[in-house]
């Protein structure tokens, strides 16, 4: 935990305690000539390879400048203090890749400002929020108790939202029904069958089979069988590696076909076949070709050499799945993995 050892009594002249902390939603705050702060929401959250045995903690702050000229806002004008304990915790660096905004800038007078400022703490403690207003004026500490067990209920969130990602993947992916999809999911699930459609009918017609050219109803029965093998045979295992409210990110622990496996089986199957008739490699592809369901049923099972994560992103309260925007390769990534790109 981020601490640094400072007597809150010189830092400003006046301080107010305010009421306590909400359930997630409900509001805290402390009042003053100098301006307002108020806790709008707080959750907790698990940030990128978090401590096991340690809290987060994300405040939605709402602050009003009372003062006659401009405050400036930073994250040094934060802290926590445990009660009874003079130490202050400094708030946590979360980076951009969190994309938490953070409350940072200038407020006017009687101007407010929102945003968000997150800290390491021990939930079964309490805590007061300190916030420094600096202006010409005067120089205020604003503090308000924190009580972290009252936001207890927000990780539940965590589980759910694993369970989302697995649902996702279940149903954009292994194409398997789900009533909760549409609940909990925004993104568009037949746009992301599509997109792997694709994927697997480029692989057929670039890479497994360039004399032959099945048609688009041969095609569709050989990704239906896929499909359905990889459901079958390989293994999916869903954990959330990060959440912030609105973003987070789930390790996808998964196994399935291999396709260089696949590449091979068809090539001894072709070989074969004009071993025995004759050494038309057209006729050869599509007698292979004919043989998806064999090949599918016995294929090698592998898995991807480095890890992979799915990106999430919430909107109007239901997440979504980017596999199209520039900063989605993580994402589009797994779309090839699921197409046979595993070891």
């Amino acid at each position: 935990m981020k601490k640094r050892l400072v007597s809150l009594g010189i830092i400003g002249l006046l301080t107010l305690v305010g009421c306590g902390g909400g359930n997630g939603g409900g509001n805290a705050g402390s009042k003053s000539k100098a301006g307002n702060v108020e806790i709008k929401e707080a959750y907790f959250f698990k940030p990128v390879e978090a401590d096991e045995d340690a809290d987060y903690l994300i405040l939605d702050l709402k602050v009003t400048n009372k003062l006659s000229d401009g405050v400036y806002l930073y994250s040094d004008k934060f802290s926590l203090t445990e009660k009874g304990d003079d130490t202050v915790i400094e708030p946590l660096d979360l980076g951009y890749n969190s994309n938490v905004k953070v409350i940072e800038g200038e407020v006017a007078s009687g101007k407010s400002k929102t945003g968000l400022i997150s800290f390491e703490i021990e939930k079964d403690k309490k805590y007061t929020l300190n916030v420094s207003l600096s202006g010409v004026e005067k120089d205020e500490v604003i503090e308000i108790a924190l009580n972290p067990n009252k936001y207890e209920k927000t990780k539940k969130e965590f589980e759910k939202t694993e369970e989302t990602a697995k649902i996702f993947i279940e149903s954009a992916f292994y194409q398997k029904e789900n009533e909760a999809y549409d609940e909990l999911i925004g993104t568009d699930k037949q746009q992301v069958i599509d997109i792997v459609k694709k994927e697997f009918n480029n692989n057929m017609k670039d890479y497994l089979f360039s004399r032959y050219h099945p048609s688009d109803e041969e095609l569709e029965k050989a990704f239906t069988e896929y499909v359905k093998q990889q459901a079958e045979r390989g293994e999916l295992n869903v954990t959330l590696e990060s959440y912030y409210g609105e973003t987070a990110a789930v390790k996808v622990e998964f196994k399935g076909i291999n396709s260089d496996v696949v590449s091979s089986d068809f090539n001894d199957i072709e070989s074969e076949y004009r071993e025995n008739n004759d050494f038309d490699f057209t006729k050869a592809e599509e007698y292979a070709f004919n043989k998806f369901n064999e090949v599918y049923a016995q294929a090698d099972i592998g898995e991807p050499r480095d890890d992979q994560f799915l990106l999430m992103k919430k909107k109007d309260g239901k997440w979504l799945f980017d596999f199209k925007s520039d900063d989605s390769y993580e994402n589009q990534r797994f779309i090839k993995i699921f197409n046979g790109y595993v070891n």
